[in-house]
C-alpha cells in the first residue's frame, strides 16, 4: 500500500511475455497486474479527474458485447460479404450495393467510438458521450425495428436484432442512471 492508501503492484511487458511464453494460466497474469485498492473521491488522479466514475462492470460488459456484435454481425459482413451471401440475410438487396457498404463503414465508425468509451471505462472514467451515442443509436434502432416488426411480416433476423439493441439500450440506461460521482 502506498502513502495515498492505494494498493499498487507493477508488472513489466517482459514479465507478461515470460508468463505467456511459459504457458502459464491467464489468471497468473491477472494476479500480477496492477490492483488499485480503495480510492476516495478526494484522491482522483489521471485523465478522468473530476469526472463521474462507475464501477464499470456492467458498462464494460455492454461495450464489449456491443463492439463484438457490431463487428461480427453488422460492420464486417456489410463491408466484405459478397452480394450472394448478403442476399441470404437481407432481402431485397438495395441497388447499388454501395449503400450497404457505406452502412457497414458507418457501423465500423461507431465501433471506433465504442472502443474509445471502453478504454475510458477501463481507466475508471465514465464515457458519457459514448453512452449517449449508444442510447441514440441502439434506442433509436429498437424503436424503429419494433414499429416495423409490428406492422410487417418480417425475417426472424430482425427480431434478433431488435432483442440485441433493446438489451444494449437497457444496459446503457442502467449504467447511466446508476453511475457514481
Amino acid at each position: 500500500m502506498n502513502s495515498s492508501g492505494t494498493y499498487v503492484t507493477k508488472i513489466s511487458i517482459l514479465e507478461i511475455y515470460n508468463y505467456v511464453s511459459a504457458d502459464k494460466a491467464d489468471f497468473a497474469i491477472a494476479e500480477k497486474l496492477t490492483y488499485f485498492g480503495p480510492m476516495s473521491s478526494s484522491q482522483d488522479t489521471g485523465p478522468s479527474k473530476g469526472v463521474a466514475r462507475t464501477n464499470g462492470g456492467i458498462l464494460k460488459a455492454v461495450l464489449i458485447c456491443k463492439i463484438a456484435l457490431t463487428l461480427l454481425f453488422w460492420a464486417l459482413p456489410l463491408l466484405v460479404f459478397p452480394s450472394t451471401l448478403l442476399g441470404f440475410f437481407i432481402t431485397p438487396l438495395p441497388e447499388p450495393l454501395i449503400y450497404l457498404r457505406l452502412l457497414g463503414l458507418a457501423y465500423l465508425a461507431l465501433t471506433v467510438a465504442y472502443i474509445g468509451g471502453l478504454v475510458e471505462a477501463f481507466r475508471g472514467g465514465f464515457p458519457m458521450t459514448t453512452v449517449l451515442m449508444g442510447l441514440v443509436s441502439n434506442g433509436g434502432a429498437a424503436i424503429l425495428l419494433l414499429v416495423y416488426l409490428l406492422s410487417e411480416a418480417v425475417q426472424p433476423v430482425l427480431w434478433v436484432s431488435w432483442v440485441v439493441v433493446t438489451l444494449i439500450t437497457c444496459g446503457l440506461l442502467h449504467v447511466l442512471f446508476n453511475r457514481r460521482g
